[in-house]
């Protein structure tokens, strides 16, 4: 800490927002940037090899979090020790702090110590934004290794989902030590010495919390650690619907398929672990605590999903394909009505999410876009002022539609890659049109 009580190097104190075991987390204002952020701090009891510890997870977690920038991670700021200590005062630990993004809400453990049980929708709707930050993680090539509600930052008036503290967490292709992550949310391999920690890791530790968010009942209980890894080993929890038989099966299914003791037995990955969550909210009812918005939201579920696989953006980065939901809009059409018409500006991208749309160029019918298909492109690049054929429904469509504007307005890596991928498409055509002209030529 610095000489003075009120800053934290050069971040004022407003107040104490939480603490545990290993540190302290303050609301505080930077005066430079002008921002209110969360700066974290070692608990005032630790000492010795423990403060050491603490330390050097500070400096661990902000060398892999400050890599990330995701609407599901809490982002990480700044790192260090505090520059106003005097020269003559040893460097106990102490004077280290994190400095991260000020999240709304609080940690998903506090709002089921106050809620209990959620939802069945509430929850799956958790799960997708945690699903979507391990995606994005994963993708990175880093595994969290401790996810559990208390590192799940959770706003229930805007639904927003946030995954913190990446302390322990690796990367997955540099062997590292095995740490035990946190009962009972720790996963059979974590206890089993010939079994490497994995993506599949982060699944069961996802599934453990989404059990936990149905029962209100953590999934492997006992008097001892020993115990409690003795039950994650080898033991099942109490089935779910025993809880309340009104949780779907298929539901169920997701968390024991997520929390299965065989690593090859969960979820391949986050994708399909989502996937899985986005069918089942489906086929369950409204959130019964007061959101007005889940249509929007189911749509934002669907379009990640269909983008995420579309082979066209295969090379945008899962933040990426977030960032293009968010900016976007999704509109449905009948069976012959025009999405867009010869000679209309040419202000919008589109990508076809279903059924089925016919070009059309003076009335004749010259192709048929199926799901996946992108149109539209062509004005952002040349910056055409009028479409140069019309697009109508053969069947009833539903489309992801995004402003020119909108995407002129994304990070400069979003766009780098829709340049790459509106040329290749452009070129995939010409060579098409080539092709066919070259047929009938001869």
């Amino acid at each position: 800490m610095s000489a003075s009580p009120e800053t934290i190097g050069r971040y004022q104190i407003q107040e104490q927002v939480g603490a545990g075991s290993n540190g302290m987390v303050y609301r505080c204002f930077d005066p430079i940037l002008k921002r209110d952020v969360a700066v974290k701090v070692p608990a005032a009891g630790l000492s010795g090899d423990e403060l050491q510890s603490v330390v050097e997870n500070f400096y661990h977690e902000a060398e892999i979090g400050a890599q990330f920038q995701h609407a599901n991670i809490v982002t990480v700021y700044d790192v260090g020790g505090d520059l106003l200590q005097s020269d003559k005062q040893p460097d106990n630990g102490r004077n280290h702090y994190l400095v991260m993004e000020l999240a709304d809400g609080m940690s998903l453990k506090d709002y089921l110590q106050q809620h209990g049980r959620l939802p069945v929708e509430e929850t799956l709707r958790i799960v997708f934004e945690c699903c979507k930050a391990l995606d994005y993680i994963h993708y990175q090539g880093v595994l969290h290794r401790d996810i559990k509600p208390s590192n799940i930052i959770y706003d229930a008036d805007s639904m927003s989902v946030k995954i913190t503290d990446f302390s322990i967490s690796a990367y997955a292709d540099k062997p590292s030590e095995k740490q035990p992550g946190t009962l009972p949310f720790s996963t059979p391999e974590h206890f089993l010495v010939d079994e490497m920690l994995t993506r599949q890791t982060d699944i069961f530790a996802l599934g453990s919390v989404m059990y936990q968010m149905l029962t209100g009942s953590c999934p492997f209980q006992g008097d001892s650690v020993d115990e409690v890894a003795s039950r994650i080993v080898s033991s099942n929890p109490r089935p779910i619907r025993e809880f309340d038989h009104a949780i779907p099966a298929q539901v169920e299914f997701i968390v024991l398929k997520a929390m299965s003791k065989l690593p090859r037995d969960r979820f391949k990955d986050a994708v399909e672990f989502t996937d899985a969550v986005s069918f089942a909210l489906k086929t369950v009812g409204s959130v019964k605590r007061g959101h007005d918005d889940s249509h929007r939201k189911n749509n934002d579920i669907d379009e990640y999903l269909i983008l995420r696989n579309n082979s066209w953006f295969s090379e945008f980065s899962p933040d990426q394909i977030d960032e293009l939901v968010r900016s976007g809009c999704v509109l449905n059409y009948e069976a012959d009505e025009y999405l867009v018409k010869e000679g209309d500006p040419a202000d919008s991208f589109y990508t076809l999410l279903e059924g089925q749309a016919e070009v059309v160029k003076a009335d004749k019918t010259i192709n048929v876009l199926k799901p996946g298909a992108c149109f539209g492109e062509l004005g952002h690049l040349t910056k055409t002022h009028r479409r140069t054929a019309s697009i109508r429904g053969a069947t009833p469509v539903r489309v992801l539609v995004v402003e020119t504007e909108k995407l002129l307005s994304m990070s400069p890596e979003s766009q780098a890659e829709f340049y790459r991928a509106f040329l290749t498409i452009t070129m995939e055509r010409l060579i098409e049109k080539n092709e066919q002209f070259l047929e009938t030529d001869t």
